[in-house]
């Protein structure tokens, strides 16, 4: 009873182990080089938002969008009508691209939401 409880025992410890190991493999860490443009959207003023990329490509603010507080730093709150407008780059016609962002949703009403 002792050895199977052993046994049990580290192939617990062993498959907890193998799974820190390959969470940890599995983390997404794009390269410099690949990134083709950041904008934070935490400037919390003016017309412009900054590109954190290095490349420069600012977006301009177009329309009424209001500087709010953010879940971190400062935000960006749209109505219809209002978007940011980046420069066109060469970089931006790739055939696959990876988009993320973090909104906020303020109502949830159970229909669809788009933004666009």
């Amino acid at each position: 009873m002792l050895r199977k409880m052993l046994i049990l025992s580290f192939s617990f410890i062993y498959c907890l182990a193998l799974s820190i190991v390959v969470t940890n493999l599995s983390e997404a860490i794009p390269k410099p080089e690949s990134i083709i443009g950041a904008w934070l959207f935490d400037e919390g003023k003016g017309d412009e938002v900054k590109d954190s990329s290095g490349k420069e490509r600012n977006g301009k603010i177009i329309g009424n969008a209001k500087w709010i507080s953010g879940k971190f730093g400062k935000a960006l709150e749209f109505t219809p009508g209002n978007k940011v407008e980046i420069p066109h780059a060469d970089d931006f016609t790739t055939s696959t691209f990876t988009l993320m962002a973090w909104i906020n949703i303020p109502k949830a009403t159970g229909q669809w939401h788009s933004t666009s």
